[in-house]
Parts: C-alpha cells; structure tokens; sequence
C-alpha cells in the first residue's frame, strides 16, 4: 500500500499472509486512498451475497425451494456470518468463490476452470477445496484450474523464494504441536456434545451450541441425502467445505 512490497521490513519480503489474493485486493483500496476496513467490507458484503444467491440456487435446482430457503436463511441471518463480513477478515470471499465456483460448474460455464483455480491460489486450504470441486468439473476446466494453480505458485515463489506462507508457519506451531487429538475444540461449534473433555471451549462453540442441537441431526441426514445425490455438485460445495474444516 505505500510501494515498497509486500515486506516486513523495507527490502525484507515476507509471505506473512494466509491469503495474497486478499491483500492484493485490499491494497488496491489502499492505493485508491481508501479506507481499508471499509474497502473490504464492501468486497466481503458483495461476497455474502454471493454465497446466498449461488448456493441458494444450486439447492433450489438440485433439493428443493423449501431447502434453498433454509441455507439462504441461515447464511443471512447468521450473527457470526455477518461478524465476519465487518471484520475485515477474508474467509466470507473464500467461501463465495467455494459456491460460485459449484454454481459455474453446474451451469458448465466456460469459466467454471478459472474460478477453481482461484480457490486454489486464495488460502492454502484452497488446494483442498479446489481438489475436491475438481472432481465434479470438466477436464478442460481441470486444466485451466491446474494452470491458474501453477502460474499462482511460480509468481509467488518468484517474489517471495517460498510458496509456504509465514502464517502457515506460524499457526502449525501452535495448533499442530499436539497433533489431531489437540485440535478438538475446533469442532465444539458443530457437535451437541465434547470430544476436547470441556464444553464449548472456543468463543464459536459458546455461541453456537444452541444452534448444534438442531444443526448436527440435519447434518447428518443431510450427510444421506448428498450420498444419494452424490453426482449433485451439492455435495461438492459441501465436501470442499469439510476438506477445509478437516484441514484444521
């Protein structure tokens, strides 16, 4: 933003970022003299609206208008989800490009591929998404995400000398230390009942524990029903989202 790089020091280039997509994106704001906070906000509300019209509409196409109603809704009037909107934070755009990317892949669009490749290159769980939108889409769009993917790692290796992210670094030294068994909490927010020993460890899983009570049986059904459909790119948006939950 003030023409030196991205540097920790000037002259010293550090990937320190989770996702270089979204600070490039913010820094443009900057370069236009604009507040950043609000810059993104305006990206990550466009984003929000993006997943609810793109999932809303696979759903609808492949489920039912009833079903569309309850994801849509979900997503709207989730408190946490408009929490991440205002924060700054990039994850709301990561998961719109997750949706957009199934609902051109449905729509067999031509630029389906570019959009995968996106997911790819965003945050270093995108691989794991990418991979698994992959499989519902063309081998032409495979190619073009392949490519996107490649030119996305070789620009960053140019720049920075390594395609590991410093945050990366960072927060496997101190989730990853303990291994899986450690990790636990992470899924307070999703499952009525402890696997860390504790209840609702993690500010998310105090805040939707109620929320579980209902949301891990529909899970579960909803678990039958994508098998059942399993060629529905559905269930694609779905495994992308739980290859990145897992990643954790």
């Amino acid at each position: 933003a003030t023409g030196h790089g991205a540097v920790y020091n000037i002259g010293e280039k550090v990937y320190g970022v989770s996702s270089l997509l979204w600070a490039l994106i913010v820094s443009v704001g900057c370069v236009c003299r604009l507040d950043p906070l609000a810059w993104s906000r305006v990206w990550l509300f466009a984003a929000d609206v993006t997943t609810v019209l793109a999932v809303g509409d696979l759903v609808r196409r492949h489920f039912s208008l009833r079903s569309a109603w309850c994801v849509t809704s979900l997503v709207a009037l989730w408190p946490y989800e408009a929490a991440l909107a205002v924060s700054g934070l990039e994850m709301s755009l990561f998961v719109a490009l997750i949706g957009a990317s199934a609902w051109l892949i449905d729509r067999r669009s031509a630029h389906a591929g570019w959009a995968v490749g996106l997911v790819a290159i965003f945050r270093p769980e995108g691989i794991l998404a990418a991979g698994v939108l992959a499989l519902w889409a063309s081998r032409r769009d495979r190619a073009i995400a392949l490519g996107v993917f490649l030119c996305g790692l070789f620009a960053t290796w140019a720049y920075f000398g390594t395609v590991i992210p410093q945050s990366m670094r960072a927060k496997a030294v101190v989730y990853g230390i303990g291994g899986p068994s450690a990790s636990l909490m992470w899924w307070d927010w999703a499952l009525p009942f402890p696997l860390s020993g504790a209840l609702a460890i993690t500010s998310e899983g105090k805040d939707l524990l109620p929320l579980s009570l209902v949301a891990f049986p529909a899970a579960m059904w909803g678990v039958i029903e994508s098998w059942r459909r399993r060629a529905c790119v559905v269930t694609a948006v779905v495994l992308a989202c739980c290859a990145v939950w897992g990643l954790y």
